[in-house]
């Protein structure tokens, strides 16, 4: 099944017009693939920018980005390994069509199996890959009440298999005799279960560690499953063996062939009586049950994607693997991409593609003969172009048209158990009148003989009835799909009128499943789409489906799949069951396997901890282990073995729900403030967030001429200091870049959180975090919006400003406000101290506040603002013309803001540039002094002085006047009577130092006086007016005339 790459569950779309595809690549519309991530074993998840440059050296290549591929290369990533995965998908956009938002979110196939959110505690092998990776599903749990079971003529039953209530549902399908044999296989196979899995399945690996990892791991398990296995587990046994001495009702014989189809896609004749052992016990078991992910499938898939980002991996979108590249010995060597690109690999390549298409990336004879074997039901690939499409024949020999043959009478039928190597699916959209929704079930299986094909049994999936997010409100998706063979499609042209007739016949069987369970579905259908072989074939590049006696399908210990020398397979055909735990296996026992063992066995502890009496022996073994390989002394780190000895410690249900994730965007040195206040408080114990990426401005270089190696920002210094990795800090050019945002749809945030970020937010960025995006602004807005709010409040010489943390929409600076403070402003603190005590509060608002976002209450309490009391605090810029002033007291700068402010209506100038900073002397010390306070640090407040000669020679060496344009750092306001008095006797426009220089006063407007307290001349560093005097040397200054 695909499911479009889309943001998370339940955010608002972006505006029709922003998914428009421009009209110049409408030609191109069906050359190119779409994204798709997968909903079950072996698809492709391409979630994740790709880097324009391919590496042309990694440790392992991955081909594929499906469940099975991203597990493997994941894993490698964690154990050290450099990784690049080659999907051969792109993400496009599309043209909106109603219910499309919906049917985005369909899910198909089964929950996960308890414990696969990452938690722990779990035998779960996608459970364990997940904590290994850091990260948490957000699961549903739902009961067995959830589960339809559909049998022949109607009969429905409201139970999951396995629960207390499935035998009456035995008792009344077959009679007593069945129950009582139901519960004896029930017992027999949890006596049996113990000793059919020794390990934990994440110890499992395809060399000659296994022993040796399994030995330190469980040892008396270990030893007791060697020596004590019971005959019925032997090697060889099949399921049917163990099911006919205790089984004798032929209806209950067959369900049993049910379900062995369904869940290792073999009969029970076929299948080894250890492995299925083990899953009909976990049926049993009262514990377990079935859990969703929040989100749908498409939440695994990010989470994957998020771990090998994580760890260093790589993952490149639109990239075609032509070829598998070999050295000399045979062995796989590299990928050959479509462009003529290479990727090296020096330990392995890994293929996620199906069997058959692994095959054809080789060269011919480079394929082992086992493996040919296991891929000899292929036909030739010359004999036809695609799967499912025959070789086109010459215009001129091309058959004229044949008159289609009249339909059928018969009911539509699906395939049933007749050989089947595919799937069709139906996706819908269904919104019922109000109050009309039945009570749905979440899975529906139907298990009529008849039906079940070697693939598994129909399956009706309503992924609304558990998580409403995944759908508008009043409206359910709906996924059937069931086993369909490929022979009738494959002499089949997609668009011709036979292909249309088959889709047409196998959409209505599909809609008679889904009639079984809500009779009034298609009466209120508002969209649907059909999925055929050949859709699969062109989507994912596959049509072939099923196991053709892969790995362990006959009994004995699962063995590695390789298609040539170093080339490993991975995925839903290399793996004895079906279903998402089992790929993710496939690809983490391969990833065991390339890593080296001490570091398979480190992370080990965190997911299947030791014995405690055998922890020192297990230690000294991998010490020992690691000085064989030519390392370093082996201990697990600290902080994993704290996490380890922790989640020992801890009660059941005491890890609690996963974390929430934030996203950081911030660039200068004040969001490194919050930034670090934000990690600070995502580390401290109960934290209920983590930041799971930091966004900011790409670095500049710095220095004369702006050349060399561009310096990062202050966020992104921070970020990397206190450990993100280069997976986790994004440094876009623009937060419109495709490529940006494909990369934060992927993390799915919960929030996003910006601080002085510096760039505009577009509505396809909003619309990702499930929260939305908070801004912290150092006004109290609605005063102030915009890019220089404290410069402009300062400069205004305002008494009282604050700081808000309000809600990010398109307008600058207008969304609703969730918290604000008020700050005083003392009147000779400079803007940058303002700004940096501004925003540590505004920080700490933010974190003080967070559970209120998380349960929604901070959307709820937002407020509005008045837009009637808006005022805009235009930035601060590099060019500009210089205004000139007349009058003795010239009024207050022409911005929005002050005029408000004042009481005055004016229009808000363009952007203010470097040379408003130059001090107009005409103006009012207060004026002066606030604004040498408002442009501290850049661009800075600077006055030009006229420079004279010695007074002496004042009148002989008038030619030598000239200008000196000099910073003020710092300065006060003098009383009229002190300036008055200082200023006594001095011509007009002198500037006066008294003291003997140690005080420098500027004349000003209304009689006034501006001492300056600081300056820095031209080219020389900053200094105080003594020094200032002491170098000038007898000569006199004179404020420049405005």
């Amino acid at each position: 099944m695909l499911l479009p790459l889309r943001p998370a569950p339940g955010a608002a779309r972006p505006p029709a017009r922003a998914c428009r595809r421009p009209r110049a690549a409408a030609g191109r519309r069906r050359r190119r693939h779409s994204s798709a991530a997968v909903a079950g074993a072996g698809g492709s998840a391409a979630a994740a920018p790709a880097p324009a440059v391919p590496p042309r050296v990694v440790d392992v290549v991955v081909v594929g980005a499906g469940i099975g591929g991203l597990s493997c290369a994941a894993l490698c990533a964690h154990y050290g390994l450099s990784v690049a995965v080659a999907e051969a998908h792109t993400r496009r956009r599309r043209r909106r069509r109603r219910g499309q938002a919906a049917a985005a979110a369909i899910a198909g196939g089964g929950g996960s199996p308890s414990g696969s959110g990452g938690g722990g505690g779990s035998d779960n092998p996608l459970s364990a890959v997940l904590e290994l990776l850091g990260e948490r599903l957000d699961l549903i749990d739902y009961g067995p009440d959830a589960t339809c079971l559909v049998f022949g003529q109607g009969r429905r039953f409201r139970a999951q298999i396995g629960s207390p209530l499935f035998p009456a549902v035995v008792r009344e399908l077959w009679g007593p005799a069945a129950e009582r044999e139901w519960a004896e296989l029930q017992r027999l196979c949890r006596a049996l279960a113990s000793a059919a899995v020794a390990l934990h399945p994440l110890v499992v690996r395809h060399d000659g560690w296994l022993p040796a990892t399994a030995a330190l791991r469980r040892p008396g398990r270990f030893l007791r499953f060697l020596s004590g296995r019971p005959p019925q587990l032997a090697e060889g046994v099949t399921f049917a063996a163990l099911v006919d001495g205790v089984v004798a009702t032929p209806g209950l014989r067959d369900f049993v062939d049910v379900l062995c189809r369904g869940t290792s896609g073999a009969p029970a004749a076929e299948i080894s009586a250890a492995y299925m052992v083990r899953a009909f016990a976990e049926m049993y078991d009262a514990s377990t049950q079935l859990q969703w992910p929040r989100g749908g499938p498409q939440a695994l898939a990010d989470a994957l994607v998020r771990g090998l980002r994580r760890h260093g991996g790589t993952l490149l979108l639109g990239a075609h693997v032509e070829r598998v590249l070999t050295d000399g010995r045979g062995a796989a060597a590299g990928v050959a991409l479509r462009g003529g690109a290479t990727i090296e690999a020096r330990l392995a390549v890994v293929s996620n593609a199906s069997l058959w298409g692994t095959a054809r990336l080789l060269p011919p004879g480079a394929s082992p003969p086992e493996f040919q074997q296991l891929v000899g039901a292929l036909p030739p690939a010359r004999a036809r172009r695609r799967a499912g499409r025959p070789a086109r024949a010459p215009p001129r020999a091309r058959a004229p048209p044949r008159r289609p043959p009249p339909r059928r009478a018969a009911p539509p039928q699906l395939a049933g158990s007749a050989p089947s190597d595919s799937f069709v699916h139906l996706h819908a959209v269904v919104a019922p009148p109000p109050g009309a929704t039945p009570d749905l079930p979440v899975h529906s299986y139907y298990l009529d003989p008849g039906l079940v094909g070697d693939a598994g049994w129909p399956t009706l999936t309503i992924a609304t009835a558990v998580d409403a997010s995944l759908a508008p409100r009043g409206q359910q998706v709906l996924h059937a799909y069931a086993a369909e063979p490929l022979a009738p499609w494959a002499a089949l042209e997609r668009g011709s009128d036979g292909y249309a007739r088959l889709k047409a016949e196998r959409a209505e069987a599909l809609w008679g499943l889904v009639g079984q369970v809500w009779p009034d579905a298609r009466g209120h259908l508002l969209w649907q789409t059909v999925g055929t072989p050949l859709t699969h074939q062109r989507f994912r590049r596959r049509a072939e489906y099923g196991l053709r006696g892969g790995s362990g399908g006959g009994g004995g210990a699962p063995r590695a799949v390789l298609a040539a020398p170093r080339l490993f397979c991975v995925g839903d055909q290399t793996f004895p069951f079906v279903g998402t735990p089992a790929v993710a296996a496939s690809g983490a026992w391969v990833a065991n396997t390339l890593a080296p063992p001490w570091r398979h066995w480190q992370a080990l502890d965190a997911v299947d901890p030791p014995e405690a009496m055998r922890i020192a022996c297990a230690r000294s073994a991998c010490s020992g282990v690691a000085r064989l390989w030519g390392q370093q002394r082996w201990a697990p780190p600290a902080a994993r073995r704290r996490a380890v000895a922790a989640a020992a410690a801890a009660p059941d249900g005491a890890h609690g729900a996963p974390k929430k994730r934030v996203v950081f965007l911030g660039t200068p040195e004040v969001a490194a403030l919050v930034l670090d206040e934000l990690l600070s408080a995502s580390q401290a114990e109960g934290s209920s967030f983590e930041v799971a990426a930091v966004v900011s401005q790409p670095g500049k270089p710095k220095g004369r001429g702006n050349k060399g190696v561009p310096t990062p920002s202050p966020v992104e210094a921070l970020a990397r200091q206190r450990g993100l990795g280069d997976g986790a800090i994004l440094c876009p050019k623009s937060a419109r870049e495709p490529a940006f945002l494909e990369a934060l749809a992927v993390l799915a945030p919960d929030l996003a959180v910006t601080a002085a970020y510096g760039n505009m937010l577009p509505a396809d960025f909003l619309a990702i975090p499930a929260h939305g995006t908070l801004n912290i602004h150092p006004s109290l807005l609605p005063r102030y919006r915009g890019a220089a709010p404290v410069q402009r409040a300062v400069q205004d010489g305002v008494a009282t400003t604050g700081v808000s943390v309000a809600f990010t929409v398109l307008a600058c600076d207008a969304g609703p406000v969730l918290l604000q403070e008020a700050v005083a402003v003392p009147e000779d603190e400079p803007a940058p101290a303002l700004l940096e005590r501004l925003f540590r509060r505004g920080a700490a608002l933010l974190v003080a506040n967070l559970d209120r976002v998380w349960s929604g209450e901070a959307a709820a309490a937002a407020a509005p603002q008045d837009e009637a009391a808006a005022t805009h605090a235009a930035k601060v810029g590099a060019r500009a013309r210089r205004a000139t002033r007349a009058g003795p007291c010239p009024p207050p700068p022409r911005r929005a803001h002050a005029a408000a402010l004042r009481g005055a209506g004016a229009a808000p100038p363009r952007q203010i540039r470097k040379e408003e900073a130059a001090l107009d002397f005409s103006q009012p010390a207060r004026v002066l002094h606030n604004k040498v306070r408002a442009f501290a640090g850049w661009p800075g407040a600077f006055a030009t002085l006229a420079v004279c000669g010695g007074e002496q020679q004042q009148q002989q060496q008038q030619q030598q006047q000239q200008e000196l344009a000099i910073k003020l750092l710092q300065t006060r306001v003098v009383g009229a009577a002190d300036a008055a008095a200082v200023r006594a006797g001095a011509p007009a426009g002198r500037v006066v130092f008294a003291d003997g220089g140690a005080r420098m006063l500027l004349p000003c407007g209304c009689g006034g006086a501006l001492e300056v307290l600081q300056l820095q001349p031209p080219t020389k560093k900053a200094m105080a007016p003594k020094a200032f005097f002491n170098g000038l040397g007898g000569k006199t200054l004179t404020v420049a005339p405005s």
